[in-house]
């Protein structure tokens, strides 16, 4: 499948269309961002359609047909469906920088945008982190991420489209792949607010530190975000992959571009051209797999390309990103 262009806006172009004549400095960090946290240039981000929800229906059942005699009556039949509820998750962050810090600087408007890119980087960390492992049953005020949705093996629903790479103990990790649209799978942010990353100058306040007084630059960081799966059969996670036991050339651990194939061929819409595929990794699977890559004989599946100037190691067309919001000690994944 070719990698298509989203016809839906993703965070990173939220991002840019967010910044002003006095931000445009913050372009820079929006492309750091996006190498830091490839998710934000592959999920669509569509507003909810309840408040801090999102409520869709779900079809786990086709529909009845029938063929028949000319003339012949025919027994009516419906789909099975399902409803599914996702909220949405609010992040904040504030920083202050004292006056006098701006003051002394030969460019205090660079300090403070200094200043706020670590928090911006801190939010998009953050944001990734939660984006695979986010849990509302750990911590109610999450989302649930792509990892806690197919997290317990099954042979149907979001079970079955897990595959074991045969990992054991603690020192696992995943593969995550998925087939972005609005009718399969997408970020939300609460209907009537502003979607992305807001940032708010708050400007000069006097802050009260322990009865005494001190003049600080404030500057609020807010992301109001949630993710929807509505068919979880155009997704996959390869997990139990363990980390210990990866080889180059795939002689002993996982064999990383078999499991990639099986995966693939879970997807179920896989060629459809509307939508946006992507295969999310570490760096130490990509590495691994960059290896066993180059080590296999007649390798006609995966390769490098070189998209908008950057160089992509795609799986049959799709492109494999590297994100360090998937860690190295994940629990093994069981029935």
């Amino acid at each position: 499948m070719a990698e298509q262009p989203n016809s839906y806006l993703t965070l990173a172009d939220l991002y840019k269309r967010q910044q002003n004549a006095g931000t445009k400095q913050l372009a820079n960090i929006i492309n750091m961002m996006a190498k830091v946290n490839p998710i934000m240039e592959d999920v669509p981000i569509l507003e909810a359609n309840s408040g801090n929800t999102h409520k869709t229906t779900r079809t786990i059942q086709l529909p009845q047909v029938h063929w028949k005699n000319v003339a012949e009556a025919t027994e009516p039949s419906k789909s099975g469906t399902e409803q599914v509820e996702d909220g949405t998750g609010l992040m904040e962050a504030w920083s202050e920088v004292p006056d006098d810090l701006v003051k002394i600087s030969a460019d205090g408007k660079k300090l403070r945008l200094d200043e706020a890119q670590t928090f911006i980087e801190a939010m998009s960390q953050e944001f990734a982190r939660t984006f695979f492992y986010g849990s509302k049953k750990t911590n109610p005020k999450q989302f649930d991420g792509v990892f806690t949705r197919f997290s317990q093996l099954a042979s149907s629903g979001e079970g079955a489209q897990i595959l074991d790479a045969g990992g054991t103990g603690l020192d696992n990790t995943s593969i995550f792949l998925g087939v972005w649209s609005e009718r399969n799978g997408h970020l939300i942010y609460p209907k009537g607010t502003k979607a992305g990353l807001e940032r708010k100058d708050m400007g000069l306040k006097s802050k009260d530190d322990g009865g005494k007084k001190l003049l600080v630059w404030e500057e609020m960081f807010q992301q109001h975000v949630g993710l929807t799966i509505r068919k979880p059969n155009e997704f996959c996670r390869i997990a139990n992959i363990d980390v210990s036991d990866l080889t180059r050339d795939a002689s002993s651990g996982a064999n990383l571009m078999s499991l990639l194939i099986d995966a693939y061929y879970l997807l179920n819409a896989r060629m459809h051209g509307d939508a946006r595929a992507v295969i999310y990794c570490n760096t130490t699977v990509k590495q691994f797999l960059h290896h066993q890559m180059i080590n296999a004989n007649g390798n006609v599946t995966m390769g490098m390309d070189e998209v908008a100037g950057k160089e992509v190691m795609k799986l049959l067309e799709m492109p494999i990103r590297e994100c360090e919001g998937i860690i190295n000690n994940e629990a093994q994944v069981t029935a």
